[in-house]
């Protein structure tokens, strides 16, 4: 199992319990490195497939959108803001959507919504 540690970001695999056993890609050893349950967000199967065609179908939505000379002229104003050019900009927004998308399909326990859905039933 995968979980992302919220101070860093990072990605690990992960053994559940009272205490999260962290290891990292390229170490085949479980080290000892333990981290409490509300540090670590879990990432359940099927998360970064998600998350890919997220951004995906965020990006063409920009580059859709990018024929509407207002739409250009926001997207290049936020680029040089955040000092980016507009490209670099709009693959980053593209990716803060998927990850919107995305929390909202998955719940923090790792069940897929859809899946509470078909459970209900």
């Amino acid at each position: 199992m995968k979980a992302r540690i919220i101070k860093t970001g990072e990605v690990v695999d992960v053994q559940p319990g009272s205490l999260i056993a962290i290891q990292r890609e390229g170490d085949d050893s479980w080290n000892g490195e333990e981290l409490a349950v509300e540090e670590v967000q879990i990432i359940p199967d099927g998360y970064n497939e998600v998350r890919t065609r997220a951004a995906i179908a965020a990006m063409q939505g920009f580059i859709t959108t990018m024929s509407n000379e207002s739409v250009i002229c926001s997207i290049n104003r936020n680029a040089q803001e955040n000092n980016m050019v507009a490209c670099e900009w709009v693959a980053e927004t593209a990716v803060t959507y998927a990850d919107a998308l995305v929390n909202a399909l998955f719940n923090t326990n790792g069940q897929h919504e859809a899946d509470k859905v078909q459970n209900k039933g």
